[in-house]
């Protein structure tokens, strides 16, 4: 919510600048994905030389590796914070990476900041 009155007054809404722990991510908006295991050598090939024993990623392991990221304090444009918000107070433009906040009608009962699955919104008191 710091952001917000920069973003009223210049449009520059900058996103969280540190890692949003796993405990205050909202895992009920993500799909349960297993981990990806990395390929090893096998055991008795590896005994027999000095080969590397971590072989690595495919491809395609590697993608689908990476889309378990939570992209956590980095906002992904959602909208859960627009449809959870009772006063209709945000608005958000993804094709221009914007957002907006009515403090004239935003009540700051915090319903956004907890309909957010990556804790990017943040209730905090502005001077």
């Amino acid at each position: 919510m710091e952001a917000y009155p920069s973003g009223r007054n210049g449009g520059d809404w900058p996103e969280a600048k540190h890692t949003i722990p796993f405990s205050q991510i909202n895992t009920l908006y993500f799909d349960h994905s297993k981990r990806i295991d990395m390929r090893k050598l096998g055991r008795n090939k590896a005994l027999k030389g000095f080969s590397e024993i971590n072989l690595g990623l495919t491809s395609d392991e590697a993608t689908r590796s990476s889309s378990r990221c939570f992209s956590c304090g980095t906002c992904n444009y959602c909208y859960n914070c627009y449809f959870f918000c009772p006063e209709g107070a945000i608005s958000l433009d993804p094709l221009h990476r914007t957002k907006y906040v009515d403090l004239d009608h935003c009540k700051g009962c915090g319903t956004c900041a907890k309909a957010c699955p990556r804790n990017v919104v943040e209730m905090r008191d502005v001077p």
